[in-house]
Order: structure tokens, then sequence, then C-alpha cells
């Protein structure tokens, strides 16, 4: 198998890899998003990048219709904390209840650990809270409903 990287954007918050894996004769693009403003064990200072940079993850998975993969080092506390942040800002979008803890709780079923620390649940409030302080930020959220784009999958 072969991994190329044909094409790299870098923005401010966030880097965007086009990578063309081929094995034999099958090639499959991804589009291969990097969050830079947020470092392992920490939340990101603002809140606002974070919010952007969650509608950027779901236009390119409504784009490319395909499942994606969110990840950081240990896939768990900043894995959880993004997906839970789409996951309200979704139920925000769709004027249903939001309830963080329950969001967490149910991630966790399906991974151990997801959102590990304090920090991130508050993160996870603060974007909610941004979000709506700022009506602009709900507008530019408001997408096409999609179906679950998370999955948690050993094979990848």
């Amino acid at each position: 198998m072969t991994i190329k990287c044909t094409s790299e954007l870098d923005y401010r918050s966030y880097t965007q890899r086009t990578l063309v894996l081929q094995k034999e004769n099958k090639k499959r693009n991804i589009t291969y998003l990097y969050f830079k403003e947020w470092p392992d064990h920490d939340v990101p200072e603002d809140f606002d990048p974070m919010i952007n940079f969650c509608q950027i993850v779901r236009r390119n998975a409504i784009a490319n219709k395909k499942y994606i993969v969110i990840h950081c080092s240990t896939g768990i506390g900043r894995t959880g904390t993004l997906i839970a942040i789409d996951i309200i800002l979704q139920h925000l979008r769709d004027n249903r209840k939001l309830d963080v803890f329950r969001t967490v709780y149910r991630l966790r079923h399906h991974r151990i650990n997801m959102v590990q620390k304090e920090s991130q649940y508050a993160c996870i409030y603060n974007c909610i809270k941004q979000v709506l302080k700022n009506p602009y930020c709900l507008k530019n959220y408001k997408l096409p409903s999609m179906d679950l784009i998370y999955k948690n999958s050993t094979n990848v």
C-alpha cells in the first residue's frame, strides 16, 4: 500500500490535506483535517476556531457522503470532546434538548473515557455558550441533516 499527499492547504487554525491511498489498482482519496489549536491534555484557548472546525468537518462529511474518522493521540479526550460538540450543535440546529452529560455518557458506551477531563467538559459547555451568544454562528451551522457520521470501528 502507498500513501501520497497530493495537496496541502494551511489555514490559521487547521490544515487540510488530500491523501491518495493505493493498493494494487485500487485508489481511495481521503481528506485529512488537522486542528492545530488544541494542545494535548488541554483545551483550546479560543472556542470560535473549534466551532468553525466542527462546521468544516461536517461540511466535508456531507460533501463527500462518507464516514469520517476523528482521532487524537489516544482517541478519547479530544476526540470525545469534538464529537460531543458536533452532536450538541446538531441538537441545537434541530431544536432538540441539550444534554451534555447524556451525550458524553452515550459516547462512553462506544469507547471508554470519551471526554477525559473536567476542562474538556467545560470546553463543550463554553462552545455551546459561544454559539448561543452569537446567533450568526448557529445560523452558519444550519446544514442539511445527515445520518450518523461517527462510528466506533476497528476496520477502517
